[in-house]
């Protein structure tokens, strides 16, 4: 969503059957409307089909910090919610995933469950 909008993505809590991502833009003008959606869900079907590996990283929260900076949304988390030296990411490709305090994202992988996208009107659901 960042590559293609150009927006933050917010937070992305675990939900009982996946996860979603509520991602900020600065311009409303730039919105994301139901005419995307076939688009986007083209675009997340080739991304599951190619199984892409999910890389746990434990790195430290000024790294994190620094390497978020353009991430007001993703730098509050890390401020007031890490209160370790180090904390968890997750890498595909060379894009950094997210900061998460659990393993979301890999035992959904690991038990082949990133299988499905749902779209609702104020988020997008990866099941």
């Amino acid at each position: 969503m960042e590559k293609v909008y150009g927006g933050c993505l917010c937070y992305g809590p675990p939900i009982e059957s996946g996860f979603y991502y509520d991602m900020f833009l600065e311009s409303t003008a730039d919105g994301v409307s139901s005419n995307d959606f076939p688009g986007l869900e083209t675009l997340c079907k080739k991304i599951i089909k190619e199984k892409q590996p999910f890389e746990r990283l434990e790195i430290k929260k000024e790294t994190l910090l620094e390497m978020f900076k353009y991430n007001k949304f993703k730098c509050r988390i890390l401020n007031e919610k890490v209160t370790t030296p180090t904390t968890t990411v997750y890498r595909y490709q060379s894009t950094m995933a997210n900061y998460s305090r659990d393993r979301t994202i890999t035992d959904r992988m690991d038990k082949g469950n990133l299988t499905e996208v749902e779209h609702h009107p104020w988020h997008t659901r990866y099941t």
